[in-house]
């Protein structure tokens, strides 16, 4: 478990990193295009077809819904609207991610101190890509990190890295598996899992069912035991 504790801390400090660097930037040199997950050049955004659904971020005039057809939407991330620091506390915001359930784009904003390791808190927000509209529909503090974001229909998806103190006095992390109702509001745990046991969680999700990967490693085993997990929504 050192090991992996050793990556998952390795991972957490070049995440803040890029994002002190990044702030050091101006916009235009910000400006990246996401699609499926993975930037791309310039060049190939301006090759891209003019029929894909693109959401884009750039300047003040927010998100905007551009060309029709059934393609996944693209996003489009400008720095001086997905970073800053936030005035009362001094800390240091960012977009980490996006997430579109086909008719509003959801937002995971993540607050840290500057050069820390970890993150103090993070914001989702709902924006209406229609009227530029933004509202707040979850705060989450002291999360060390909120990892797979999805949207599905009604829900939203993530996983929570909360720390827990055993009967020793030491901490570790635990992963909580949370769908969020857009329609009540209200947060549902789907499953926990200790993260001295347990390897990260890896989501998918629809409209129907959740699934992850639960791999278990007790006692001294090498191979471990390994399922498939599935909720049906």
């Amino acid at each position: 478990m050192k090991l992996k504790k050793t990556i998952l801390k390795s991972f957490l400090i070049m995440m803040v990193l890029c994002a002190c660097a990044n702030e050091k930037k101006g916009p235009e040199e910000l400006e990246i295009v996401m699609t499926d997950g993975e930037p791309v050049s310039r060049e190939e955004e301006l090759a891209m077809p003019e029929t894909d659904a693109v959401i884009t971020m750039n300047g003040p005039e927010g998100f905007q819904k551009k060309g029709e057809g059934n393609a996944e939407p693209i996003f489009f991330m400008s720095g001086d609207r997905c970073t800053g620091t936030e005035p009362v506390t001094g800390l240091n915001w960012g977009i980490s991610e996006f997430a579109y359930n086909g008719e509003k784009v959801y937002l995971l904003k993540a607050y840290s101190v500057p050069m820390a390791q970890l993150w103090e808190k993070y914001e989702i927000l709902e924006m209406d890509p229609k009227t530029n509209g933004q509202r707040l529909l979850v705060e989450k503090p002291n999360i060390h990190l909120l990892n797979e974001f999805n949207a599905s229909g009604k829900y939203l998806y993530w996983v929570e890295y909360c720390d827990r103190v055993d009967e020793s006095g030491e901490i570790y992390v635990v992963y909580r598996i949370m769908q969020y109702n857009l329609e009540t509001q209200k947060e549902k745990l789907l499953g926990e899992r200790d993260g001295r046991k347990y390897d990260e969680i890896c989501l998918t999700v629809d409209d129907n069912y959740v699934t992850w990967y639960d791999s278990l490693w007790e006692g001294e085993t090498t191979e471990g035991m390994h399922s498939i997990a599935v909720y049906d929504v």
